[in-house]
């Protein structure tokens, strides 16, 4: 006899002990109750027991002395046993006491319901959920704070009904690092507490795989095999559980050695039979270097974009979020001063992503206003702190004609590097002044030390200062030589964008660029065909016909 049978059969034999002429709702709770079990003890410490909850009983119903000849259900217990075994079909489980108890409760009907109410019981802490224990994970649940996102309502919209669909119910987060992809789970997280979201992911703990104590540990060969496919087991076990894995990629080959496979392997078979439920995250060049090529992968999966927000989104972000740093800082900050962190970000901050970026330099900003024991925020604190963090010295009124020159996109034309280095070491962080002489790059090969090497991630070069610091100046000699990086320095003085050799978008449209010498015959540059785009001499300006610096 099965465990759901078996609680019947003692709900029957409740009703008989009692004399009633009916098995109801009460009964099965007598018979849950006489159980051993978590749930017993959980009920326990919430003031019901059998003993309480039966003289309840009688004292509500009363008993009889007549004996029944027949077992019959009540409309409203017959109710109960459908949807729970409804619940226990859908999510691939077998009735237990734990869905039989939860089905009453969120009928909020039934003699068992008027019992509970009777004593004085609340109804919303009695609904149980077992104590979820995995090693390798942490439950968002519990981690959330009541922090509402601002914005994402139609990606969090899109989330959820992949997560309710029988097949393909992965949905993967793809989007550059900073737009909020973890803050979508987080708030997909905060929703499920707070019972925002279809009944179906009411009872729901997302589990965040932390893959690096998963592989920590494993020494010897099937260890780490061993320890995913029981996490994955455990997961598959409980309907309740969303896996979620950031920097998804990593999954693909962690753990995976000669003969032994990955974890991402392990994963595929039960995705792929709608087993599991995971939701991942990755930015767009990891997919389409390592999940993309996996098509038995990224079949399983279903792509949720998620773009840059906009200046005037980010904007209203921070406007709604900004009384959360103010309280938390006790500083005061100026709609003004919002607007200004936004268009800062927004201009030099290139190779990082809103609304990260702006929520960041926010943060920086209430902190260095309280470290210096003030209570408002202003605008020369913003320069001040983005000269200092970024070690440049050219915002606000320090320098308004390099900023000038800066935003017209040109490139300085001069012979005397050593002048223009001193000049602009007043400005700019002197570690990111990069000399290169065209002459040095006279092979193919010879590009690697500019644009990085693919066949050696731990080798420096040249564009990667640029990277974290989006600030400096590249001082460029023999320019009018042909070389192979002819080519990329005037694509790069043209467009201001490069991708290195490992699919790094690169932005240099604030760092200086400077020339010794061009030719009068600019225009003849040939690697572009059309005479149009072929014309260089519109980027270049003379430094004798600009004064910088006074």
């Amino acid at each position: 006899m099965n465990k759901y049978d078996l609680i019947l059969k003692k709900a029957e034999q409740e009703t008989l002990a009692l004399k009633h002429p009916y098995v109801g709702t009460e009964h099965l709770l007598l018979a849950i109750l006489k159980s051993r079990s978590k749930l017993v003890e959980f009920l326990r410490k919430q003031g019901v027991t059998y003993k309480k909850f039966k003289n309840q009983l009688i004292k509500l119903i009363g008993q009889t002395d007549n004996n029944n000849d027949y077992t019959l259900y009540t409309p409203m217990l017959r109710c109960v046993l459908n949807d729970s075994l409804e619940y226990a079909k859908k999510n691939n489980q077998q009735v237990d006491e734990i869905i039989l108890f939860n089905t009453i409760i969120e009928s909020k009907e039934g003699i068992a319901v008027r019992i509970l109410e009777t004593m004085h019981i609340d109804l919303e802490k009695l609904k149980y959920q077992e104590i979820i224990n995995y090693p390798y994970c942490t439950i968002l649940n519990n981690k959330v704070m009541d922090e509402k996102l601002v914005g994402r309502d139609l990606e969090l919209a899109n989330i959820i009904q992949i997560l309710l669909r029988k097949n393909k119910c992965n949905p993967l987060l793809i989007g550059k690092a900073g737009v909020g992809k973890t803050a979508l789970v987080e708030e997909l997280a905060r929703r499920i507490n707070k019972k925002e979201v279809p009944k179906e992911l009411m009872d729901v703990k997302i589990l965040r795989l932390d893959l690096a104590s998963l592989v920590a540990g494993t020494k010897y060969r099937g260890e780490f095999e061993e320890k995913v496919t029981k996490l994955v087991n455990d997961v598959k076990n409980n309907k309740n559980i969303i896996l979620f894995v950031d920097e998804i990629h990593t999954l693909v080959n962690a753990g995976g050695s000669e003969g032994a496979i990955g974890a991402g392997d392990i994963f595929k078979p039960f995705l792929a039979r709608g087993e599991i439920r995971l939701i991942g995250a990755t930015t767009l060049n990891e997919y389409h270097k390592f999940i993309e090529p996996d098509k038995a992968l990224s079949r399983r999966m279903t792509s949720v974009i998620l773009e840059e927000p906009s200046a005037k989104e980010t904007l209203n972000i921070l406007l709604k979020i900004k009384d959360v740093y103010e309280k938390y800082h006790c500083v005061k900050i100026d709609n003004d001063i919002v607007k200004l962190i936004v268009e800062l970000t927004t201009k030099y901050l290139l190779n990082k992503a809103n609304p990260d970026k702006s929520i960041e330099l926010l943060d920086s900003l209430c902190s260095y206003v309280k470290f210096q024991n003030k209570l408002q925020v202003s605008i020369d604190d913003v320069y001040s702190l983005f000269n200092n963090k970024y070690y440049i010295n050219f915002l606000g009124s320090n320098n308004p004609k390099l900023v000038d020159f800066l935003n017209k996109q040109k490139c300085l034309v001069s012979e005397d590097f050593n002048l223009l280095s001193n000049t602009l070491e007043k400005d700019y962080n002197h570690n990111l002044f990069i000399n290169i002489n065209l002459n040095d790059y006279n092979t193919a090969y010879s590009l690697n030390n500019f644009l990085g090497n693919p066949n050696n991630v731990n080798q420096e070069y040249i564009l990667q200062k640029f990277i974290d610091n989006p600030f400096g100046v590249l001082f460029i000699k023999n320019y009018n030589s042909e070389s192979y990086l002819k080519d990329i320095i005037n694509k790069i003085i043209k467009n201001r964008i490069i991708i290195d050799n490992f699919g790094n978008e690169i932005n240099l449209s604030n760092v200086m660029i400077i020339v010794d010498k061009v030719d009068s015959y600019v225009s003849s540059i040939g690697f572009i065909k059309n005479e149009s785009l072929n014309n260089m001499s519109s980027y270049f300006i003379k430094y004798n016909e600009l004064e910088l610096v006074k």
